[in-house]
């Protein structure tokens, strides 16, 4: 049995930041979620239509961060970060192993619905976790996607241990207070599935190598924050950034005649379980507006807390909106075509220019664009 006893886990709303917080805190850096989430420019905009990707997915794909931060926060911390594809699964367990004994906690991509009925608490470390707490968490994911025919593979946990005896691994999950133990076996087809997958993990996994030092945070931030709100505003893609909201805001009337009303349908539900459950309210603009908050306190800028609040009120934009689709997917043509929301989506984008737009050009002791 190899196990990270000093390994220390807090609850947190997303499973990449907040597991990356937890990792730099086992490596001595103590950080804040929200922190972790801004200074790896997670913040952004998808909106991609089934047909437009190699995907198999039956709804649209529909997020407000980006899958990166593990790189961006290795770029931008001066964190060394390793990702495999493994050759095989023997391989592949070997290696975590060698890892964990090395002192690494070893992040891996996971289909969370094909493991999270075999979690278990483990009372390690003083953190037992509950029964209720877990049937709560697993209640949650399986009201989501239970309608799903295919998977979505976009979730990401930490390893901390295995007891190849008892064929365990004993993970972290985010949104659970205790250790978790979960069958190695089944982890490992969660973590490689052998089927159609939205957003396949392929058996990927990751560690940081983490030096004593970290760059200082104000430094971070001043890169951070411009360079988030560049890409989010730059580019010609249409499905990354503003250009990705406000075609948003000029399809959401025609889904019906765009797409299989089960898509629709699929789509209207999975907007606010992104934007309510997975990313801890409005559409991660509730933790970007944590992260101006303390980026503000950190820079002695108090323009940053003045652009904080309108990423409070983006969120509650935001929630307001995926819920108005979540709560009308029933009667979902006629939901789609609701002035209110329509009007509501059109002002949520410009809100959203407004405020990239002032970010992108702030500097600390210059003046924010107006």
């Amino acid at each position: 049995m190899v196990l990270l006893e000093d390994f220390q886990h807090r609850l947190s709303v997303t499973c990449r930041a907040g597991n990356i917080r937890d990792v730099l805190a086992y490596k001595g850096h103590s950080m804040s979620e929200a922190m972790v989430f801004g200074v790896a420019n997670s913040l952004s905009f998808y909106y991609v239509l089934p047909d437009e990707t190699l995907e198999r997915s039956e709804y649209v794909l529909i997020s407000g961060n980006s899958h990166l931060g593990l790189e961006d926060v290795a770029s931008n911390l001066s964190l060394s970060y390793e990702t495999w594809l493994p050759e095989s699964e023997e391989q592949k367990w070997k290696h975590v192993r060698e890892l964990l004994e090395a002192g690494h906690p070893v992040f891996m991509d996971a289909v969370l619905s094909m493991y999270m009925h075999h979690l278990r608490a483990t009372p390690l470390f003083g953190m037992g976790g509950s029964a209720a707490e877990r049937e709560g968490f697993v209640s949650n994911w399986d009201d989501m996607f239970s309608r799903l025919q295919i998977p979505a593979g976009t979730h990401l946990a930490v390893v901390i241990g295995l007891d190849e005896e008892k064929g365990e691994a004993y993970i972290i999950e985010n949104n659970l207070s205790g250790i978790q133990t979960v069958p190695i076996r089944v982890l490992a087809e969660a973590s490689n599935p052998k089927m159609d997958v939205t957003l396949h993990p392929q058996g990927r996994y990751s560690i940081y190598n983490i030096p004593q030092e970290l760059p200082a945070l104000a430094q971070t931030i001043s890169r951070a924050i411009p360079m988030t709100m560049q890409s989010f505003l730059g580019g010609d893609f249409p499905w990354r950034g503003i250009g990705a909201l406000d075609r948003l805001a000029r399809d959401l009337r025609h889904w019906p005649e765009m797409l299989p009303m089960e898509f629709v349908e699929n789509s209207m539900h999975m907007i606010y379980y992104v934007s309510e459950v997975a990313s801890g309210g409005g559409l991660y603009r509730r933790l970007y507006s944590r992260y101006l908050k303390e980026a503000a306190a950190i820079c002695g800028d108090d323009r940053l807390a003045a652009v904080s609040k309108e990423y409070q009120v983006l969120a509650k934009q935001w929630r307001t909106f995926t819920k108005g689709l979540s709560d009308g997917a029933g009667r979902a043509a006629e939901t789609l075509r609701s002035e209110s929301l329509n009007d509501l989506i059109g002002e949520i984008a410009a809100q959203e220019r407004k405020a990239a737009e002032t970010l992108a050009e702030w500097l600390p002791g210059g003046e924010l664009a107006r």
